[in-house]
């Protein structure tokens, strides 16, 4: 959890839990591991040889275009939502609504998980978001989703969304 803070702020980041290796932006690289799926011939990531590096994924997550961000309901439920989001420095940044279900959700339990568009090559990132509260945290944020989407956020009032 590099920057941020779960009270308050603007950006939405999650940050991954991993091992001990430095990867993009000094934050710790994944662990790498498989679905548990007795009967379909995958061994676990402890045996056998081919699971992918975390480049691989990494690539997935700059490229993609849309989203989906998960999170859970006070009362338990899944709630899912397809958004617009960048990596960038090993973490994954997006924009809500402060009053949108998933703002709410993230608030109460700060637990969810991206995926990118693709599902023929799924990645599953598991982490916990943050609120950035520095409008100069936010500016490579701002920068990198006007390249991407021709959008520019940097006029969005902060007061209203989160990021």
């Amino acid at each position: 959890m590099r920057r941020g803070s779960p009270n308050g702020g603007n950006q939405m980041q999650n940050n991954l839990d991993g091992d001990d290796r430095e990867s993009e932006g000094g934050a710790a690289w994944p662990r790498a591991d498989r679905p548990h799926m007795p009967g379909y011939g995958l061994v676990d990531a402890n045996s056998g040889r081919g699971l992918l590096a975390w480049s691989w994924a990494a690539e997935r997550l700059s490229k993609a275009r849309n989203y989906f961000v998960s999170t859970t309901r006070s009362d338990g439920l899944p709630h899912s939502m397809p958004v617009w989001g960048v990596w960038m420095e090993g973490a994954f940044y997006f924009s809500t609504g402060r009053r949108s279900r998933k703002a709410r959700n993230l608030r109460t339990n700060s637990h969810c998980v991206i995926c990118p568009e693709n599902a023929d090559e799924a990645v599953v990132l598991e982490g916990v978001a943050h609120e950035i509260d520095s409008p100069a945290a936010l500016q490579p944020m701002f920068e990198a989703y006007m390249e991407k989407y021709n959008s520019d956020l940097s006029g969005m009032d902060l007061s209203d969304n989160a990021f």
